[in-house]
C-alpha cells in the first residue's frame, strides 16, 4: 500500500513481517506475509514513482523475500532489508 501526503516531507516506509499470511488478492493468488507501506510527499510524484520502481525490483528478487521471511525478530527484519538492499544495488 501507498500513497502521497501534502503534509508529508520525505518518504517513509514501514516493513512488515506478518505471522498469519493474509489474502490481499496478489496476482499469483498467493497469501501475502511481507507488507511494505510507504508514504511520500504530495507534491512529488516522480520521486513517488522512482521509490515504488525500486521497491518493486526489491521485492521481485526472490532471494530477498526470503531473506526477510528468515527473520527471526524486528531488528534482524531491519538489518537483513537494509543490508539485502544495498547488496542489491552494487549488483545493479
Amino acid at each position: 500500500p501507498h500513497c502521497r501526503l501534502g503534509h508529508c516531507q520525505q518518504p517513509i516506509g514501514l516493513l512488515l513481517k506478518l505471522s498469519t499470511p493474509i489474502d490481499f488478492d496478489a496476482v499469483d493468488g498467493r497469501p501475502v506475509d511481507l507488507v511494505f507501506v510507504l508514504l511520500v510527499p504530495q507534491e512529488n510524484p516522480e520521486q513517488h514513482l522512482k521509490t515504488l520502481s525500486h521497491l518493486a525490483s526489491l521485492f521481485n528478487d526472490d532471494d530477498y523475500r526470503a531473506e526477510l521471511r528468515l527473520s527471526k525478530n524486528d531488528h534482524h527484519l531491519y538489518h537483513t532489508a537494509v543490508e539485502s538492499e544495498a547488496e542489491l544495488r552494487l549488483a545493479s
